[in-house]
């Protein structure tokens, strides 16, 4: 008996040996990624204009004085007229550059003058222009298609890109654009009216402008360039990984 403990003690001696011989070798592979997603933050930082302060009725009367002096108001071409300063325009940026805020004051048939503002993409995603008329309850503004009772003609366009619209431009981080606001007061406008409307300048991210997303399911391969398409079927695997052929 006393044989076969020192046997048994033996056998579990030589299989703690074995366990030890095969002992499972490792090393680690951890896979580590910081997320940080960029921000779209587009705003207005400059703005000037061609006629700006209504000094008509507050201009000093005197000897060599004229009550007309100041910012006079621009006169049509080959108007035989004397310019003066009864209308104005005036402007300003408010609530932290995300708005421009405009005053015609006094305006009258033939009234025209301008607005120039400076619009920077001061985030880190470029962004495509989407621009709309989003207030209008009196009907104001003149569009031959859809209002052509309208008494005031806006007209807004980049500056610098060849008359370019404002909508689709594209505005990359840390660039800016130069936008032309013009107005014109009809021959039909009212007398002692007083109205107010808003225009909407929407910046979305680039890639989203004018497309239809897709669901949130990963494909592969994500196809880059001009000749993208929003139906994106998987590729069977090929030498190398996916293929790149049509």
């Amino acid at each position: 008996m006393k044989k076969m403990k020192i046997l048994a003690l033996v056998m579990v001696v030589a299989f703690a040996a074995v366990g030890g011989a095969y002992a499972l070798w490792y090393d680690t592979l951890l896979i580590e990624e910081t997320v940080n997603t960029g921000r779209v933050d587009v705003n207005f930082t400059e703005v000037c204009g061609s006629d700006w302060g209504c000094n008509y009725a507050v201009q000093a009367r005197g000897p060599g004085v004229n009550v007309y002096q100041g910012s006079l108001d621009s006169m049509d071409p080959g108007n035989p007229n004397e310019s003066k300063n009864i209308g104005c325009k005036d402007r300003t940026i408010i609530n932290n550059g995300n708005t421009l805020s405009m005053t015609l004051t006094n305006g009258y048939p033939g009234y025209q003058e301008f607005v120039d503002a400076t619009i920077k993409n001061e985030g880190t995603v470029p962004v495509k222009f989407m621009f709309k008329l989003t207030g209008d309850p009196d009907g104001i503004i003149h569009d031959a298609v859809t209002n052509p009772n309208g008494w005031l003609i806006v007209e807004i366009k980049a500056v610098g890109v060849n008359g370019a619209a404002i909508e689709g431009y594209q505005l990359d981080p840390d660039k800016e654009l130069r936008i032309k606001i013009k107005q014109r007061v009809r021959q039909i406008a009212p007398q002692g009216a007083t109205t107010t409307f808003e225009y909407t300048i929407q910046s979305v991210q680039w890639n989203e402008y004018d497309f239809y997303p897709l669901p949130d399911v990963l494909t592969e391969p994500r196809i880059t360039g001009p000749d993208a398409n929003p139906t994106i079927k998987p590729i069977p695997w090929g030498v190398g990984g996916f293929l790149t052929t049509p």
